[in-house]
């Protein structure tokens, strides 16, 4: 969210939003985005979760509300970083701007981790879809 910072995420490294990109058509024909276009945060949290997954840390004692009480170890070393990038906006794709940023996040890493999807009305056609023909 807005309020991360060093003093308690010191994995992230880089944020980013891309904007703009999107066909005219379904810009133009979708709902407007109850989540702001130039936040790096995800709306559903799995981005955020993945991260976590991904670069965590061991830690003992983890329970949600008392329950289910135990040890959960991140799967990650110590020296784990991530950039995140928000591409795209909760209800449409917009292949303009994933082109700069597949080629923004290739550059000096290890992995890349990359979640497209969208409702199946809003579904691009494929032989259009710029990450599908790159």
């Amino acid at each position: 969210g807005d309020d991360v910072n060093v003093s308690n995420c010191n994995r992230i490294i880089g944020a980013r939003y891309y904007s703009g990109g999107e066909d005219d058509d379904l810009k133009n024909s979708r709902p407007k985005s109850i989540w702001p276009e130039s936040r790096t945060a995800d709306y559903q949290c799995h981005g955020t979760y993945t991260a976590a997954t991904a670069a965590g840390s061991y830690v003992d004692n983890a329970h949600y509300n008392g329950l289910a009480n135990t040890a959960r170890g991140g799967s990650a070393s110590s020296s784990t970083r991530i950039a995140m990038y928000r591409v795209c906006g909760l209800d449409y794709g917009c292949p303009g701007v994933q082109i700069a940023a597949s080629d923004d996040a290739v550059t000096g890493v290890d992995i890349v981790s990359i979640s497209i999807g969208v409702r199946s009305s809003n579904q691009a056609d494929f032989v259009k879809d710029a990450i599908a023909i790159r």
